[in-house]
């Protein structure tokens, strides 16, 4: 088709042939290297230059010199239309993570996390880091498909938004006592401590897992969640209580478990010292232990057959079944018990209105005489 250069209405009809012309120039500079697997970048400079010489057989007029601008505008508008957007990345990527972790959470459910390859770590934490890789796939399943279904509302929807807080916790206080397992040096006396913090973790991590997806609102959403999380059901008990007694015997026997637990803690050596009190009586019931047991074996025996405690002691001191040290030791003990399980005390009859000051001294009198009576006959 010839155009001509005069005329308002072929004039603009000669500016949208260039227009067109220069686009699919550029777009087929574009596309070509794209589907020759090209970096994109380098398209730009492996394009011809566009001049007016271009256009020589369009039309020559020095009207359409602001045709170049628009045109580039246009051809670059293009290059970013071809380019797969940066949003869409990301949002197929997230769905193709979603569905990658909803595989490995079926999977890792039915094994347990059994199988799973972990970093190099020692036989006793093995099994641990097996499991905490099963709860953070679950996890990350359980927060994407909350932000996917439930959206801005979940920041309003507190539980649940806290229960996924809780899990993140947990799995944070696992690491960090598989960490602290390893750079002690795996200490055989801290296995008990070590087995009763990852047991109560991952009951606790059950527990939380579970209640998210009982109150999750999509109850078809909650379903499957639960098969992918759960396939098996709710496996994993709380530590038992076996575990527990060999926990607390370490917490009550002075000791390198027991210094490495408290290192960094607020404990002085100070029995006027509240804190202090405590650990000096420990210690000192701990020393009294087996003293008490020649007592009783020996009123067991019918060899102290006094009423009171006082003058059972002073008669196996006679005996010689204790000695005077052990005897002193014991009335030492019986002080710093007294001083750490005493608590404030207070009248009945103290909110019955106010009485004059001479009772109220005498009645504060007869309770300290009775509470010295009492402690004398134990």
């Amino acid at each position: 088709m010839q155009i001509t250069r005069y005329g308002p209405e072929r004039t603009t009809r000669a500016r949208d042939v260039a227009a067109s012309a220069l686009v699919r120039t550029r777009a087929s500079w574009l596309v070509r290297p794209l589907a020759s697997g090209l970096d994109p970048s380098g398209i730009r400079a492996a394009a011809p230059p566009c001049d007016r010489a271009g256009f020589a057989g369009v039309a020559r007029r020095p009207r359409l010199r602001p045709l170049t601008s628009n045109t580039t505008a246009l051809a670059r508008r293009l290059d970013r239309l071809l380019d797969e957007s940066p949003f869409d990345r990301a949002l197929w990527g997230h769905m193709a993570f979603t569905i990658s972790n909803a595989a490995r959470s079926l999977w890792l459910g039915f094994t347990g996390g059994e199988g799973v390859s972990v970093p190099a770590a020692a036989p006793e934490t093995r099994r641990y880091l097996q499991m905490m890789t099963r709860f953070s796939s679950a996890f990350a399943l359980l927060s994407d498909t909350s932000m996917f279904v439930i959206g801005g509302s979940l920041k309003r929807r507190e539980k649940i938004s806290a229960r996924l807080g809780d899990i993140l916790s947990l799995l944070y206080i696992a690491s960090a006592t598989v960490k602290r397992f390893h750079d002690e040096g795996r200490q055989k006396d801290d296995l008990p401590l070590l087995t009763w913090a990852m047991y109560d973790s991952f009951f606790k991590l059950q527990v939380a897992m579970d209640g998210v997806i009982d109150n999750f609102p999509n109850r078809f959403v909650a379903f499957m969640l639960r098969q992918l999380v759960f396939p098996k059901g709710l496996t994993l008990n709380a530590p038992f209580d076996k575990v527990g007694s060999k926990v607390a015997n370490i917490l009550i026997t002075p000791g390198a478990a027991r210094d490495r637990l408290t290192a960094g803690a607020y404990i002085p050596r100070n029995e006027d010292d509240v804190i202090g009190r405590l650990e000096f009586a420990m210690e000192a019931v701990i020393k009294a232990d087996p003293i008490d047991a020649k007592l009783r074996k020996a009123g067991k025996e019918g060899k102290l057959p006094q009423r009171t405690l006082t003058e059972r002691r002073a008669a196996a001191v006679t005996q010689g079944i204790i000695t005077q040290e052990e005897h002193d030791h014991l009335n030492y003990t019986d002080r710093l018990r007294h001083d750490v399980v005493k608590v404030d005390d207070f009248e009945h009859e103290l909110g019955r209105g106010a009485r004059p000051a001479e009772s109220q001294e005498e009645t504060w009198q007869q309770t300290e005489s009775r509470k010295k009576a009492v402690v004398a006959s134990m």
